[in-house]
């Protein structure tokens, strides 16, 4: 009787739900699809109001298919602020943006020096995006970033996406989500982003209509935009973002190196690396990459040379990068997060002496 009897009052409390929530769905908002304009991605500028923002978004009712220039537009708006930004950008576009499907973030070297943290903040703790929305600088306009053509897929944002998960996977480069930013802000890290580059491609051609005119581009994902302590923001080409990435990435790193008649090309398997902390201000580092090597000339097929010949170009690329960002005071290898975490003290990049040593192990 008593087992019946929880049976009736947990339908009833079922039951009861499912009327609640029926009831409380009458009264939530529901954009129909054609009243939306989905977002693939935003550029951030500073503009002369105060924020620039320029959103692309899909075309509804349009073609889709790669080299459509119509199926997509990009609307732009600016306000004193992200928040305002966003308003004008909606007013502009005659429907209401919808962010959920937003994969990239471009932020302009002007705006990444100054506003993009409070931006950062804004987007993560209003849920604008979804927090795992990847986020990029370029030196120049994210502005023009966003509006470039690219010959082999539909949008810019689709190019760099696609070429971020690949990073992710192998954790082989400088990947930052908009999450990982704003941690970084309360934890005090450092502020990097990776930076593309604009490069100059081919224009596509078709059968049917022939070389597509205008301009194109691919864009070079190999650079990385960093902040000082004071700020001021320095951009770094592929032999610091290379040295850097030797160091933050477990796998996959690609290994290719010539020293006169000498020449490798290999891949990092996969990487061991143990750290200690001096309150003296120092860091040790101790690294074992275990390297297959794919193509090899000049060794006379004798290991030990081959694997201390990599252990000196690795050692000499992540030192290098060390060196000149140390000179900058721009910390790419979060080694003044790392010390505050450990002794609560805070450290200038410049004023850490790190120490490394670099085995290799061919397999």
């Amino acid at each position: 009787m008593r087992k019946k009897t929880k049976r009736i009052i947990g339908y009833a409390v079922i039951a009861t739900i499912i009327v609640a929530l029926t009831f409380l769905g009458a009264f939530v908002e529901k954009t129909p699809l054609y009243e939306r304009a989905i977002v693939l991605s935003m550029a951030l500028d500073k503009g002369d109001a105060g924020v620039k923002l320029s959103i692309q978004t899909i075309v509804n009712g349009n073609n889709t298919s790669p080299g459509s220039a119509s199926a997509y537009d990009v609307v732009e708006g600016e306000g004193k602020n992200l928040s305002d930004a966003l308003d004008a950008v909606a007013k502009k576009s005659g429907l209401k943006p919808s962010y959920a499907h937003c994969e990239l973030i471009i932020v302009g070297g002007d705006f990444f020096e100054e506003g993009f943290d409070e931006a950062a903040k804004v987007l993560f703790e209003k849920t604008v995006v979804q927090d795992n929305v990847h986020v990029i600088a370029t030196e120049g306009k994210a502005a023009d970033m966003i509006k470039s053509r690219v010959p082999v897929v539909s949008t810019p944002s689709e190019y760099v996406t696609n070429d971020l998960k690949i990073y992710a996977d192998e954790g082989s480069s400088c990947v930052v989500t908009l999450k990982d930013y704003v941690q970084r802000l309360y934890d005090g890290g450092t502020k990097i982003l990776t930076c593309a580059v604009k490069e100059k491609a081919n224009p596509p051609t078709s059968s049917e209509t022939g070389e597509q005119k205008g301009e194109f581009f691919f864009f070079d994902l190999d650079n990385v935009a960093v902040k000082d302590k004071d700020g001021n923001l320095h951009f770094y080409g592929k032999e610091i973002s290379y040295g850097r990435n030797l160091v933050e990435s477990k796998k996959g790193q690609a290994l290719n190196y010539t020293d006169g008649d000498k020449q490798v090309t290999a891949s990092v398997i996969s990487k061991t690396q143990t750290t200690k902390y001096s309150k003296d201000s120092s860091i040790a580092t101790s690294m074992i990459y275990y390297v297959k090597v794919d193509e090899s000339t000049g060794f006379d097929d004798d290991p030990k040379e081959l694997a201390d010949f990599l252990q000196r170009k690795i050692s000499f690329s992540i030192k290098n990068a060390y060196e000149v960002c140390a000179r900058d005071n721009a910390d790419v290898f979060s080694l003044e997060s790392a010390y505050l975490k450990r002794y609560g003290t805070a450290l200038s990049f410049k004023d850490i002496n790190w120490s490394l040593i670099v085995k290799v192990t061919i397999r």
